[in-house]
């Protein structure tokens, strides 16, 4: 969501260049308007005046009255008031709503107040759409919403999902539905090298002032400390407890996006909540301040690749999906492997694969005891390629206990570094399984892949592109994985 604005010419020129394509928004968000002739004729010019200006991008594909204003009516400003709501079917939000008080009102406030509503959101702006717009497209009243004068619910329309808000577990993705997660997201801080910008050692505590001022939300700092101490054993210094959280926002938000992925054709379409941020702070967002990458777009690289294969385990059941973007068909082999951390081979099952154009197949599924007696869960992991001939379409990884619960093995990371025309090749290979290897250095620059996990033996060539080279990158480059944030 771009912030209630409509953006420069530039913007939009590019997004046509580049095949992005825009959900916009008319400016408004999370509040009731009044309906006097004074606002309305104001609203009518700016309508007018922004259709005419963007309705020849072909970047553009929707037009939209406002960003929750007509969930916080619905499921928000009514349960206020005392007033009759529905069932989002959104477990989340109806634990959030409980926490609501109730205040007597007048109904002829609560009429006044949603005929405003409607005389704006139902009328000016879809009638300006209609005559300024003349190539069709589709007009929303609201987001999220289940369609035309119906509250947003699982079963229509677009929804809002915010696990930590009601403090459920990263699991409940598994179990949410919706058409559309139009905004979603789980914060993260920023690395290391943009905090030290605002910061001072004294600082570097999650509980300081400075940290609490840079936080976007509302006793947000908290709320990733405690899902920390739910996923990961906790991280012995300041500058590992930045790391993983940039790991748990990664690891929720893979779930999401393979979960919705696969739930086509239910589901189709997921938009997290941030790309980036207007200031140095703990957000949603994937990029930081800085541009610097988070854990979360090297994720989202991996999880919106044309083609995933998905290993899914959840309730002592293991599945995979496959999920492809492609418009052609096409045969290949899921090799379903079960690897201990120091990678040996504890059981294999081949799935020939027959799959169909741009859609969503479950290839297996077992459960722990068909497929891990004798196992130790605690120290082993699902891996499954996806190979056609000699070619790995896609690999994909998951676990059967949770991080903390993890015996994560101490590796020996060995790198090789080689100077390249644009910057450095860095070659890595592990002894044993590292989780969520982390590469870091002091300087402004882009590592082609980061926060990635690496198989025992398996070779891994990054390249990092600098502003400016170093005499001793070699000795500036910081290699780490999960368990040496412990």
């Amino acid at each position: 969501w771009g912030g209630g604005l409509y953006e420069s010419d530039l913007f939009y020129d590019l997004c046509d260049e580049y095949g992005i394509m825009i959900w916009q928004d008319f400016a408004f968000a999370i509040t009731m308007l009044p309906n006097d002739p004074e606002f309305m004729n104001s609203i009518r010019q700016e309508a007018a005046d922004n259709i005419t200006r963007l309705r020849n991008h072909p970047s553009i594909v929707l037009w939209c009255g406002n960003n929750e204003t007509e969930m916080i009516w619905d499921y928000m400003v009514k349960r206020f008031f005392g007033l009759k709501t529905e069932d989002s079917g959104n477990d989340v939000l109806t634990n959030l709503l409980k926490l609501i008080p109730v205040t007597p009102v007048k109904k002829e406030t609560t009429d006044k107040i949603l005929q405003a509503y409607d005389d704006l959101f139902y009328k000016l702006l879809p009638e300006e759409v209609k005559a300024y717009d003349h190539n069709d497209r589709p007009y929303r009243s609201s987001s999220p919403s289940g369609g035309w004068k119906q509250p947003a619910n699982a079963n229509s329309g677009d929804m809002h999902y915010y696990i930590a808000y009601a403090g459920a577990p990263f699991e409940a993705y598994y179990t949410s539905h919706s058409r559309f997660y139009s905004e979603h997201g789980f914060q993260s801080f920023p690395d290391f090298n943009t905090v030290k910008k605002f910061t001072s050692s004294e600082d570097w505590n999650y509980l300081s002032p400075i940290m609490q001022h840079h936080q976007r939300a509302m006793g947000g700092n908290q709320v990733l400390d405690k899902y920390m101490k739910m996923y990961y054993r906790y991280p012995k210094d300041f500058e590992n407890y930045l790391y993983v959280s940039q790991v748990m926002q990664a690891d929720v938000m893979k779930i999401a996006f393979e979960t919705h992925r696969h739930s086509r054709p239910y589901t189709m379409g997921t938009l997290y909540w941030q790309l980036n941020d207007v200031w140095p702070v703990a957000s949603w967002s994937s990029m930081d301040y800085l541009n610097h990458w988070k854990a979360l777009h090297y994720q989202v690289k991996r999880s919106f690749a044309n083609v995933l294969v998905e290993p899914e385990y959840y309730r002592d059941t293991l599945k995979v999906y496959l999920v492809s973007d492609s418009l052609k068909g096409f045969k290949a082999n899921a090799a379903v492997r079960i690897l201990n951390f120091t990678g040996k081979e504890l059981k294999k099952i081949n799935v020939p694969v027959n799959m169909e154009a741009n859609a969503s197949k479950l290839l297996l599924e077992k459960t722990k005891n068909e497929l891990l007696s004798g196992i130790d869960t605690a120290s082993s992991l699902c891996l499954v390629n996806l190979v056609q001939g000699k070619k790995i379409l896609s690999t994909n990884i998951c676990y059967f206990a949770a991080a903390k619960n993890q015996n994560l093995p101490m590796v020996n990371i060995s790198r090789k570094i080689t100077p390249s025309a644009t910057g450095y090749i860095i070659e890595l290979q592990s002894n044993a399984f590292a989780r969520d290897v982390y590469l870091s250095i002091d300087q402004e620059g882009f590592f082609s892949d980061n926060y990635f996990n690496l198989l025992p033996g398996e070779k891994k060539i990054i390249t990092f592109i600098p502003k400016e080279k170093t005499d001793d990158f070699d000795k500036a480059l910081k290699v780490l994985s999960l368990v040496d944030s412990y």
